[in-house]
């Protein structure tokens, strides 16, 4: 779906996946940690050689580290206030 020639169809499809990569925990070398998710999608990217792939997978990076730096800057907004 990342991949989709349809623009809006990868938009889609790349805001629901930057939430989950978000929520996926840094472990370290695991299948399951954040580092090796995104190593497999720099892989797949590499691998396809067209347009949409790369589109696809350049904004889903940029929607995830996006509203990650958001998340971050409320976090210390709220723990300043809560103090």
């Amino acid at each position: 779906m990342v991949c989709h020639r349809k623009e809006y169809v990868r938009s889609f499809a790349c805001e629901s996946l930057s939430y989950l990569i978000r929520k996926l925990p840094d472990d370290g070398p695991s299948d399951r940690s954040l580092s090796a998710h995104i190593s497999e999608i720099m892989r797949l990217a590499t691998k396809e050689s067209n347009r949409e792939a790369r589109l696809g997978v350049s904004e889903l990076l940029f929607m995830t580290v996006k509203v990650w730096e958001k998340e971050e800057e409320e976090e210390e907004e709220d723990s300043r206030y809560n103090n």
